[in-house]
């Protein structure tokens, strides 16, 4: 039952961050070639419009791809999307678990990263879909974290005289990072 509850919550975010992209996308008028999810053979494919969906063997993984001629900015938000998807997604679970349960507010419950219920399946799908989210923001190659990273490095390297400011205050320690072209 457990196996089988696990793969349909990984189907369902895996779903929930491609449908992040693709919508994004959208929305910002950048063109969709494909909707994939799965590896291995093709079960179902069909072409609306300019976009082809495609649903493969092995529900694991998913991808959306998109015009590469599209602005940075555009690019960035779209691939953004997804693992933000899967955040708010997890917020709005752990929300629908804090009311069926009455166990705590939301907010108290997603500081508890340790303390899955594995019986609440809200709470449990919500801790995948975090999961997920966070993970796709690893700057790591095939991962959505990367992408934003590459294109953050190529926006300052095509506008060297634009300057990124990070402020950080931590613990009354104030903290100025400026990236420049160069560094």
């Amino acid at each position: 039952m457990l196996l089988g509850t696990s793969l349909l919550l990984s189907i369902g975010c895996i779903l929930a961050h491609e449908l992040g992209h693709f919508i994004t996308a959208r929305l910002l008028h950048v063109s969709v070639s494909e909707f994939c999810i799965g590896y291995g053979t093709v079960v179902w494919q069909k072409t609306f419009g300019e976009t082809q969906y495609i649903l493969r063997m092995l529900p694991l993984a998913g991808q959306v791809i998109f015009d590469g001629n599209a602005p940075l900015g555009k690019k960035f938000m779209v691939f953004l999307a997804g693992p933000l998807t899967n955040l708010i997604l997890a917020v709005i679970l752990m929300q629908v678990s804090s009311t069926m349960s009455g166990r705590g507010h939301t907010l108290e419950r997603l500081a508890q990263w340790d303390k899955v219920d594995s019986q609440d399946e809200y709470s449990l799908a919500a801790s995948v879909s975090r999961s997920y989210g966070l993970i796709n923001l690893m700057p790591i190659a095939g991962f959505d974290g990367r992408e934003c990273l590459v294109l953050v490095a190529r926006f300052f390297y095509v506008n060297p005289k634009k300057t990124l400011k990070i402020k950080q205050i931590e613990k009354s320690k104030e903290l100025n990072i400026v990236l420049k072209q160069g560094l």
